[in-house]
């Protein structure tokens, strides 16, 4: 969808978070992805979700609710803060937590830089596979990061400046990549 949007000349992006309307899984939230196009008219982004398009009943797929798609910042933040119950927000394979909030975190990061990624591949900055044991250091880069992302037009210049210091955050590793 977001390509679609980009080839017409709308600006677009795609956004990592967690969604509550997928009756198919037994979770309150599950880890998700929307594209937001840039509405002239109403000097908004607006949220998209084809592919929620057979699970949404009570809202527009085509103007989803904020309330509705937590944006992984958001999630985030709020679970630091005890906000949220972090085991609220799952994966498709039933991982919860911070870890997957993190995860979500980075993509979304990725996403908002230009450069989505797959479901397997996440950052090196010294963790293993869903994040087993995240170390202070990385809880607080996590928070910096999560309070940029949540007002990402505001804090462009911010996440580009992360996006071009931190080779750690930028490069991914996985199951189809080598580094």
């Amino acid at each position: 969808m977001c390509s679609i949007f980009k080839s017409r000349g709308t600006p677009a992006r795609v956004r990592a978070g967690f969604a509550d309307y997928f009756a198919s899984y037994d979770a309150p939230y599950i880890d998700h992805w929307i594209t937001e196009y840039w509405c002239a008219n109403r000097s908004r982004w607006i949220a998209v979700d084809v592919d929620g398009l057979d699970s949404i009943a009570d809202f527009s797929p085509f103007d989803v609710p904020r309330g509705r798609f937590a944006y992984a910042a958001d999630v985030w933040r709020d679970a630091r803060r005890g906000a949220l119950d972090p085991d609220d927000y799952w994966n498709a394979k039933g991982v919860t937590g911070l870890n997957m909030i993190a995860w979500q975190l980075f993509y979304d990061f990725h996403c908002l830089m230009n450069s989505e990624s797959i479901y397997p591949h996440h950052p090196k900055i010294g963790l293993e596979n869903v994040f087993p044991g995240l170390e202070a250091a990385d809880m607080n880069l996590i928070d910096h990061l999560s309070e940029l992302a949540a007002e990402p037009d505001e804090n462009l210049v911010a996440l580009l400046e992360i996006w071009k210091s931190s080779r750690a955050l930028r490069l991914m590793h996985g199951t189809l990549l080598y580094n």
